[in-house]
């Protein structure tokens, strides 16, 4: 809680690793990218963890990944906060997560995605919940050049509006959720 990094991971930096992280609060870290977590070339498992109030200058206000491939589940990710792109998560260069029943609340990025900036990586979202996110751009999912599946979620109250796709590759699919 309360750390602060200088280029990435305020709370952790994970690089060419595969740890299991379990019950773990991260709280109040601060970076210029990842403000609690960065990774690169990784592939974490993350289960029952919560990213709140966490602060990234350019990307990734809770989260942000380079060719990476976690997985979360029952995580929540609430009140981080980006100056550029993805309040809760920044999703790069080839990366691949998935997040399972896993909740984005109050998230907000002055520039893109409220919840998630995607860029040449693919999003998939199982059974989750998207409310409240904010950004003073497009978005609380903004695909550029990405693309993100949502399936049996919920996206509530997301201003201005809950997904947004941009550049030539860029798409959101959305199943059996409520929008």
């Amino acid at each position: 809680r309360g750390n602060t990094g200088d280029a990435g991971g305020g709370g952790m930096y994970i690089r060419w690793g595969s740890p299991v992280i379990i019950d773990c609060v991260f709280d109040a870290n601060s970076c210029d990218n990842g403000g609690a977590v960065l990774m690169e070339s990784s592939f974490a498992d993350f289960r029952r963890c919560t990213f709140s109030n966490n602060f990234a200058a350019f990307y990734g206000g809770g989260v942000d990944m380079y060719g990476s491939g976690p997985r979360f589940v029952a995580c929540d990710f609430r009140g981080n906060t980006v100056g550029d792109y993805g309040g809760a998560v920044n999703c790069d260069a080839a990366s691949c997560p998935v997040f399972d029943n896993s909740r984005f609340l109050g998230n907000h990025a002055w520039l893109q995605g409220g919840a998630f900036f995607i860029s040449d990586a693919s999003l998939l979202l199982r059974n989750c919940t998207l409310a409240n996110n904010t950004t003073d751009g497009d978005a609380a999912i903004f695909a550029w050049d990405g693309s993100a599946f949502v399936d049996g979620s919920i996206l509530w109250n997301n201003h201005p509006a809950s997904v947004a796709e941009s550049g030539d590759f860029g798409f959101v699919v959305i199943n059996y959720s409520d929008v």
